[in-house]
């Protein structure tokens, strides 16, 4: 069996970027599956122009003063809501 690792979910709007969530998955492919599936369910929470962003967080989650992401190390998904 996998060993599970964690993943931030990161929402990126117009505005700024927030951390959404994290996800506990076996890799990153599955934790994106994992967060398509959320994103179907809740489609009504999302708007259209949101941009998430998933990656371990074996590397730290940081914001720059604007309150965007700075871009982390390593492997990330993006997922645009459309």
């Amino acid at each position: 069996m996998s060993q599970m690792e964690s993943f931030y979910v990161v929402k990126s709007t117009k505005e700024k970027d927030e951390k959404l969530g994290e996800i506990d998955a076996p890799s990153l492919s599955k934790a994106s599956n994992a967060f398509h599936l959320w994103l179907h369910e809740n489609r009504n929470k999302v708007k259209d122009e949101d941009v998430f962003y998933i990656f371990s967080m074996k590397h730290p989650l940081q914001f720059d003063e604007n309150n965007r992401m700075i871009e982390p190390k390593g492997k990330m998904r993006t997922i645009v809501s459309l």
